[in-house]
């Protein structure tokens, strides 16, 4: 087809302004068909066939875009207690327990009763697991008497209220605890003295230990040992773990390279582990000769062994059985309490 009396640039530049001037876009294809003459050889096509085309061009409408629907929102009130959680959904009860103990976002097992008058349902499972959630579904329908798209839909609301609930847990799990012990003004003020005190050492920041083997700091955690105090009992339980004790307390800082497995994939991949100091080493020992390297390190203090220095423990001993080792006796334990103090004293 071609339109009458037009040269083919013009046909084609009427052709655009007749698509462009008729609303709606869908019936310009019409127009144009409709005004255009046969220029073919042999018959031309019947008014039918023209009729037929315009039709069908006429009834020819956009497909509606697809609406992609929003998943349930995790609204629906929840009676929170100290171990259980209720739902009340129409006329569904439904009770949760075992959420407390669903501290990785993983999974998301709990005891699940549900009751409607006086029929209900009770099973153990992981809601996140698709099987054991439609066994439960079939199940609650039949001792319930309803449908199992009613339940499924209950159980759907139910999974994202646990889930709403269960991220709160772990959120309120990984904040740090606030302090809850309060202390007296006096108290206070004597802690805060302590702490203050350029020569303190309390033993809170001490990490004991009878030995050690020669990996074992390298995989102490990041921050574990920074500003700690670690004690061996005896210099040569830390013979295996000399190297990296020297080095931890010169550089401040152990890092090593070791193959392990990824927890996602399973495939072996090289990871890194870092120590971080500074430490405060310390060690005792009966040996006469000790490692020159550590001995650098370190300042050698030894045991008076005198005469007159074991003399005057035993004149200690009596005392503290006499009144005034008593009252001594408490000064300490009062000494021990500031301490402890100072722990919840915040600057």
């Amino acid at each position: 087809y071609a339109l009458q009396g037009c040269s083919s640039a013009a046909r084609g530049q009427e052709s655009e302004a007749a698509a462009c001037q008729v609303k709606p876009a869908n019936k310009s294809l019409g127009v144009v068909i409709r005004s255009a003459v046969w220029l073919g050889k042999g018959e031309a096509p019947s008014k039918l066939e023209h009729q037929q085309v315009n039709e069908a061009q006429e009834s020819f409408e956009p497909l509606p875009a697809k609406v992609i629907p929003e998943p349930p929102k995790p609204d629906i009130p929840a009676e929170v207690k100290e171990d259980e959680v209720v739902i009340i959904l129409g006329d569904r009860r439904y009770r949760i327990r075992g959420l407390a103990k669903n501290l990785s976002a993983n999974q998301l097992k709990v005891n699940l009763l549900v009751n409607r008058e006086a029929a209900l349902h009770v099973d153990t499972f992981d809601l996140y697991a698709a099987k054991a959630r439609g066994h439960y579904i079939k199940q609650a329908a039949i001792e319930l008497g309803l449908k199992e798209a009613i339940i499924k839909a209950d159980l759907g609301k139910v999974l994202l209220k646990c889930e709403a609930l269960q991220e709160a847990q772990i959120r309120q799990t990984l904040e740090p605890k606030a302090q809850a012990i309060k202390l007296a003004d006096s108290d206070r003020k004597q802690a805060l003295a302590l702490l203050k005190s350029p020569d303190l050492m309390p033993e809170e920041e001490r990490v004991q230990y009878s030995a050690m083997t020669g990996q074992s700091l390298f995989y102490m955690g990041e921050t574990n040992l920074k500003h700690k105090i670690p004690a061996i009992a005896e210099e040569e339980g830390a013979e295996n773990a000399s190297y990296a004790l020297k080095l931890l307390q010169s550089e401040g800082v152990l890092t090593i390279a070791s193959t392990g497995k990824d927890e996602t994939s399973g495939t072996m991949v090289t990871k890194e582990y870092r120590v971080e100091g500074p430490v405060m080493l310390f060690l005792t020992t009966t040996a006469i000769d000790i490692d020159e390297e550590l001995m650098n390190r370190c300042l050698v203090l030894t045991v008076n062994e005198s005469r007159e220095q074991t003399q005057a423990i035993h004149v200690m001993q009596r005392q503290q059985q006499t009144l005034e080792g008593l009252l001594q006796n408490e000064d300490r334990k009062q000494l021990i309490q500031l301490h402890h103090n100072a722990c919840y004293v915040r600057f």
